[in-house]
């Protein structure tokens, strides 16, 4: 009965510290599972803000592309203008000295 009792106390004894092994080792799998969590949601957050920092240079390189181009543009056309304006001006130029060139003509004839 002695050895019973003491068996008895050991396999007591045995389940006891089996199961705080257990919980301890669950203990450690929910803070194992906590830091992964943490972790990945830590790298989730850097890599959003990396996708988002990359979508503000690529909106900034975009803008700076229109605006580049743009100018580009506006000077061309400013020129085009300026091109067709200066045409104009010789073609009026030359209108009023054919004019007066008529005139002229006309008043010897007269003479």
């Amino acid at each position: 009965a002695q050895h019973s009792g003491a068996l008895d106390s050991a396999i007591e004894a045995e389940r006891e510290e089996s199961q705080k092994l257990q919980q301890s080792t669950w203990k450690l799998v929910e803070e194992s599972i906590a830091d992964l969590r943490e972790h990945q949601s830590d790298a989730l957050n850097s890599r959003v803000e990396a996708e988002s920092e990359e979508r503000h240079k690529l909106r900034q390189d975009a803008w700076k592309f229109v605006e580049e181009t743009s100018s580009v543009l506006r000077d061309t056309l400013n020129s085009a203008v300026e091109a067709e304006r200066a045409k104009r001006l010789q073609l009026q130029q030359n209108t009023w000295k054919l004019i007066a060139e008529e005139i002229s003509n006309l008043k010897a004839q007269q003479c």
